[in-house]
């Protein structure tokens, strides 16, 4: 039936996720060490434990476990600095399971993809440990959160300078930023493989990289003028990762294709406002 449909996509939807997150770990294990590994073993086994939990005690008739919350946790902890806290984290899974999923009924029928809601609180109640960046290519040490400061592309846009490294450093990864969102090439890769796999609606996905994009070149930010500008904001802070992890959540993304594109339309527009107008320097996960 219908309800059997949607939970065989969303189930399908995620672990194809999950499995796309394993190159931006490499990529961050590359760049930063061990540490980025800690930090997603600790967010899962938060989101594993929470899901147990509230199984077994709250809601034993909704049956067997499901993906979503390793889901959550590992798109969490892609869209975190790899000197998070490691208690930082966690915060955000609970918000996003316990605020965001269960009380909307579950894994398939919330009103908010809760990862971004997680991330939003986190963003909202701990800014300066969600954008506490440091310089790649260190190994970053396992046993404290304390390390030398850098600013991200998306922090140099927003401060309306133009970010200290190339764009080819941008496109490999090689920059400061959060761990699964600074290399582009990965991420277009996973673009290609979810495309394939049909995971994404590759329509929908375009037309928001569109809209984000052609608001960047009809308002640039940076002194680099408009084109670089486009390329500047489209490969930094949450764009191209929350279009990919985040926009194509089954459950919440509109099913008529009027509705979904009109939505795209207007999310990339709603994304780069909160980045140029809001206080933080990156603000997808509200727009969304």
């Amino acid at each position: 039936d219908m309800n059997r449909g949607l939970r065989k996509q969303c189930d399908r939807y995620r672990y194809d996720v999950m499995l796309c997150c394993i190159p931006l770990m490499i990529v961050g294990f590359y760049f930063y060490g061990i540490r980025v590994l800690y930090l997603a073993l600790i967010n899962c086994a938060a989101a594993t434990l929470l899901d147990l939990i509230v199984l077994q005690f709250f809601m034993k008739h909704r049956g067997r476990w499901e993906p979503s919350g390793l889901a959550t946790a590992l798109i969490i902890t892609m869209m975190l600095p790899p000197t998070a806290p490691y208690w930082l984290g966690p915060m955000g899974v609970a918000f996003a399971l316990l605020v965001a999923k269960y009380p909307f009924g579950g894994a398939y029928s919330y009103a908010f993809t809760p990862a971004a809601a997680g991330m939003a609180f986190l963003t909202l109640s701990f800014p300066s440990q969600v954008f506490a960046y440091t310089t790649p290519l260190q190994q970053l040490a396992v046993g404290t959160d304390s390390f030398p400061p850098a600013t991200s592309a998306a922090g140099a846009l927003k401060l309306g300078g133009i970010p200290s490294f190339g764009i080819f450093d941008m496109f490999i990864g090689n920059n400061p930023g959060a761990l699964g969102t600074t290399c582009v090439v990965v991420l277009l890769t996973v673009f290609l493989y979810l495309a394939v796999r049909r995971c994404v609606d590759v329509p929908t996905v375009c037309i928001f990289f569109a809209s984000a994009a052609l608001f960047a070149l009809l308002s640039p930010r940076s002194a680099a003028g408009p084109f670089l500008s486009v390329v500047y904001e489209m490969s930094s802070g949450y764009i191209l990762f929350g279009g990919l992890f985040l926009l194509c959540d089954p459950v919440v993304l509109p099913k008529a294709r009027s509705v979904r594109y009109l939505y795209a339309l207007l999310l990339g527009p709603a994304a780069m406002l909160f980045r140029y107008n809001g206080a933080f320097e990156e603000g997808f996960c509200f727009a969304l």
